[in-house]
């Protein structure tokens, strides 16, 4: 029974400190400051089937920085990421997705 909960205590630990390394260097070496405004367009979100929504149009953002940058991340990763960095965005970022949308409807 003990070795099962180590190697679970182990695996589980190693799961947060990759997480953890992914923001560390996300936010703190790619600088994510420098890509905003957003260089993306409302004809770039017309090939949704759906218009998304100021979070997701933040996330896509993202994923195209990261793209430029040749930062390769799991979708899982960057849905993480994005969440903890537009919890912490002010008020005026999010306003600039909001109006993004609003040109895409």
């Amino acid at each position: 029974m003990f070795p099962f909960f180590f190697i679970f205590f182990f695996i589980l630990t190693f799961f947060f400190i990759f997480i953890f390394f992914f923001l560390y260097f996300f936010l703190f070496i790619c600088n994510h400051a420098n890509c905003f405004p957003p260089n993306i367009t409302a004809q770039e979100l017309l090939k949704y089937k759906l218009i998304p929504n100021p979070f997701i149009i933040y996330r896509i953002a993202l994923k195209i920085e990261c793209k430029s940058k040749n930062i390769t991340i799991e979708r899982k990763f960057v849905s993480n990421i994005a969440s903890n960095l537009w919890k912490s965005e002010p008020a005026s970022v999010k306003n600039t997705y909001k109006e993004i949308e609003n040109r895409t409807s």
